[in-house]
C-alpha cells in the first residue's frame, strides 16, 4: 500500500476533525429536527472523501498497462483524469 503524502495527511487531520464537530452538531439535534438528514448527509460524504484518501486506486502493473490505451478514473476531487496505459 502507499504511504500518504504529508499533504494526504493533513488533509485527512482536518477532514476528521470537522467530521468529529459535525457528529457532535447531530447528536445535538433533536430527533424531529430536519437538519438531522442533512448533517447525516454530510458525515456519509466526509466518511467517503477520507476513504478515497485512504485507499488510493489500483496500482496497474506494467504488463496491463501495456494492454491499455489510456485509464480513465475520477480522482479524489470527482475530476475525470485519463494517464497513459
Amino acid at each position: 500500500m502507499q504511504e500518504l503524502t504529508e499533504a494526504e495527511r493533513a488533509e485527512l487531520g482536518a477532514l476528521s476533525a470537522r467530521h468529529e464537530q459535525l457528529q457532535g452538531q447531530t447528536e445535538a439535534h433533536g430527533e424531529d429536527d430536519g437538519a438531522v438528514k442533512a448533517d447525516e448527509a454530510r458525515l456519509d460524504e466526509l466518511e467517503n472523501y477520507m476513504e478515497a484518501i485512504r485507499k488510493p486506486g489500483r496500482i496497474y502493473a506494467p504488463d496491463e498497462k501495456s494492454l491499455a490505451g489510456c485509464i480513465v478514473y475520477l480522482d479524489h476531487g470527482g475530476a475525470v483524469t485519463v494517464a497513459p496505459g
